[in-house]
């Protein structure tokens, strides 16, 4: 049975990348700001628990910064962190979908393709 859970990134953690401990079959969803954080993430995953544990790395981007290094990542977010010395904007971004499991797109793209080949 799937689940969705939280990951966090603490203030202390929030760097240029981020690696977080989820299982094999997941799909990151989205990621807010921690209200209780003056720079904390939280990123929630559509996760299947009894899978076996994998590395996600979670790349940070702040806005007008070089950003060569997510060119070929999938976006997840973007946050605005409102300080009294002013906004500050991150992107945040994961590895390709190489952990992520089948999203309903893929699937519908599967089902239409046996549809036309006479299958279903």
């Amino acid at each position: 049975m799937k689940k969705i859970f939280k990951y966090e990134i603490t203030d202390e953690n929030l760097r240029d990348t981020v690696a977080i401990q989820m299982p094999l079959d997941h799909k990151i969803l989205s990621a807010i700001k921690n209200p209780n954080a003056k720079f904390g993430v939280w990123i929630y995953a559509l996760v299947d628990p009894n899978s076996e544990p994998v590395t996600e790395n979670i790349y940070v981007v702040g806005t007008g910064h070089p950003a060569d290094r997510v060119e070929n990542k999938a976006f997840i977010a973007t946050l605005q962190f409102d300080l009294p010395e002013g906004n500050f904007v991150i992107h945040l971004f994961c590895d390709n979908e190489a952990h992520h499991s089948h999203d309903l797109f893929e699937d519908i793209i599967e089902t239409v393709s046996l549809k036309m080949e006479g299958l279903v």
